[in-house]
């Protein structure tokens, strides 16, 4: 009796050993089931939190690079001070295709007339050049190479002499200013 008692004792320690770890091990694997996925989440976030960064580096890159272009462009629109300037670029831009500029007309009031609180004015001019035809052809072609907004709108060539080859040409267009 005392050896099944013993067994039975030993037996029922045996059980409670076993539960006990049982219970501990599974608490343990739960806990360490639980720690893994906030470990994961924690990695998934830290991954995007790079990517963001990258992204956000590239993303600022990008915006400088914008802005540096709007400033290059804001430029090519002429303020209120650099309309004199305008006559001498035309004129230089006029003689490197054998014109000779005859007349810059710009609308000033037009121009004065605007709203002050639009930015961009398109303000009407007329150029007239002396020179050929296929110069004056070249020369209006070429306008986008000129650092400032001009447009043509409508052309006008008439001859010089009725027999003569030489022409006036004469261009009405936009020339695009920041009004400030």
């Amino acid at each position: 009796m005392e050896r099944k008692l013993f067994i039975g004792l030993l037996s029922l320690v045996v059980i409670i050993f076993v539960s006990w770890y049982i219970f501990i091990d599974y608490a343990n694997t739960s806990e360490l089931k639980k720690i893994n996925q906030e470990m994961a989440i924690v990695k998934a976030k830290l991954q995007n939190a790079r990517h963001a960064q990258a992204d956000y580096t590239n993303i600022q890159k990008k915006y400088e690079e914008d802005q540096k272009r709007l400033i290059q462009e804001r430029t090519r629109f002429v303020s209120k001070n650099e309309l004199s300037d305008v006559t001498h670029k035309l004129k230089k831009f006029a003689g490197e295709y054998n014109l000779k500029l005859m007349d810059f007309s710009p609308a000033l009031a037009t121009y004065f007339a605007t709203d002050p609180n639009d930015k961009i004015v398109s303000l009407p001019i007329e150029i007239s050049v002396y020179g050929d035809y296929l110069d004056a052809g070249k020369f209006m072609e070429d306008w986008y190479k000129l650092p400032f907004y001009l447009i043509p709108e409508e052309i006008n060539i008439e001859r010089v002499e009725p027999d003569g080859n030489e022409l006036v040409t004469t261009f009405t267009a936009s020339l695009y200013t920041w009004n400030e």
